[in-house]
C-alpha cells in the first residue's frame, strides 16, 4: 500500500487539485483530467490497491469539527484496518496523516461531524457525502471512535499556518515562530499541490504572545483560542 501511495499517481499522472472536472471521479476521469481532488484520489489509490488483492475502502467525513471542510481518505485490511491519506505517502508507514487531530474532534453518530467508512454490507447508516447532499443510497460504518484515540495535548492550542501569495494562492515557505527571540519552532508551509485543510500547524500556549516570520512578513499572535494564521504576500499588501 505505501509502494502504490507513493509511486501510483506519478505513474498516472495525476495530482491534487481542487480544479477538477467534479469531486467523485472514476480513476479513469482522474487520468484523462490530470488531476483529482481527495476524494477522486481516493477512489484511485483503493482501486490501485483491489487490482492487486489488497482489501480497501473509502473513508471519510462531511465536514471537520470546525466546518474548514470535508475530507476522504483510504483504510485498507491487513490484520485490521489501517489508514492513509491519497497521494499522502509517510514514507513507509500507515496510520500517519496530517488530519490526526482534526479527526479526533469528530462526533460519533453524526452524519455531517462525524467519520463514516463505506460498505456493501447492509447497514442502518448510509454514507454522507458533501459533494452530493441528501443522497443516501450507500451504506456505511461509522467509524468515528477508531479516529478519536489520538493523544491530544489540551493545554496547547493549534495554530493553522498558511503562507498566500498576491493572488491567495499557498507557498511552500520557511516559517519561523519565536518566544521573546527565541526560536520555538521552524516549519514548511503547505503549497497548492497540498489538501486545502491541510496546514503546517503549531501548538502554543494560550494566552502568550508569539511571533510569526517568513520572508514575506512578520506577525505577533495573542494565542487565545484555535485559529488559521495567513501569512504572506497577502497579508502584507493589505497593511
Amino acid at each position: 500500500v505505501a509502494l502504490l501511495n507513493q509511486n501510483i499517481f506519478k505513474e498516472v499522472g495525476v495530482i491534487y487539485s481542487t480544479d477538477r472536472p467534479k469531486a467523485d471521479q472514476s480513476p479513469s476521469e482522474s487520468i484523462k483530467a490530470g488531476k483529482a481532488s481527495c476524494t477522486g484520489l481516493s477512489i484511485l489509490l483503493i482501486d490501485a490497491c483491489r487490482s492487486v488483492g489488497i482489501p480497501a475502502r473509502f473513508v471519510g467525513t462531511s465536514s471537520w469539527y470546525n466546518n474548514s471542510g470535508n475530507h476522504s481518505w483510504v483504510e485498507i485490511w491487513d490484520n485490521g484496518w489501517h489508514y492513509t491519506g491519497a497521494a499522502e505517502p509517510t514514507g513507509n508507514n500507515l496510520d500517519e496523516v496530517w488530519f490526526a487531530e482534526h479527526a479526533s474532534k469528530a462526533t460519533y453518530g453524526d452524519m455531517k461531524y462525524g467519520i463514516f467508512a463505506a460498505t456493501w454490507g447492509k447497514t442502518d447508516t448510509y454514507f454522507p457525502m458533501d459533494w452530493l447532499p441528501g443522497i443516501k443510497k450507500y451504506n456505511s460504518i461509522d467509524v468515528t471512535d477508531k479516529y478519536k484515540n489520538f493523544l491530544l495535548n489540551k493545554e496547547l492550542i493549534p495554530i493553522s499556518l498558511r503562507v498566500l501569495g498576491p493572488l491567495g494562492q499557498r507557498k511552500a515557505v520557511r516559517v519561523i515562530v519565536e518566544n521573546e527571540n527565541e526560536v520555538i519552532f521552524e516549519g514548511k508551509s503547505k503549497n497548492e499541490s497540498c489538501d486545502l485543510n491541510d496546514h503546517l500547524i503549531v501548538l502554543l500556549q494560550k494566552g502568550r504572545t508569539f511571533t510569526f516570520k517568513t520572508e514575506y512578513s512578520k506577525e505577533k499572535l495573542l494565542i487565545q483560542d484555535e485559529q488559521i494564521l495567513d501569512l504572506g504576500v497577502k497579508l502584507k499588501s493589505k497593511k
